[in-house]
């Protein structure tokens, strides 16, 4: 039997926590984590990187747009990882997709995400 990592992930960011569980799966990939992100770091936070992994917490709504905005100019692709009912999601926007967060989850571009 396998013993379950997920126990010694309670109490840690989430952040850290798939950071590490990317390095287990991968020990040569490299993982870049950050803390929260805004309009003004989203750009250099997608400058950065080939690919983004978006886990912020839905309740931080201009993060997440902030920086599938910043993507999407950019044409990096992102993955969002996400509750959906009592289980997860994980949602892939390649650069140049059709389908952006905002035309999926209904925000305006002239949206005040603090006001959403």
């Amino acid at each position: 039997m396998i013993p379950c990592r997920r126990a010694a992930d309670v109490g840690a960011p989430k952040v850290q926590a798939l950071r590490a569980r990317l390095v287990a799966i991968n020990p040569a990939v490299e993982v870049e984590t950050r803390g929260f992100v805004t309009v003004e770091t989203a750009r250099q936070l997608v400058a950065a990187a080939d690919v983004v992994v978006d886990t912020i917490d839905f309740v931080d709504l201009t993060g997440i747009v902030a920086l599938h905005d910043e993507a999407e100019r950019q044409r990096t692709p992102i993955i969002s990882a996400m509750t959906c009912g009592f289980g997860a999601a994980a949602m892939y926007f390649p650069s140049g997709c059709r389908w952006t967060f905002r035309d999926l989850f209904g925000v305006p571009t002239d949206a005040d995400t603090k006001k959403l």
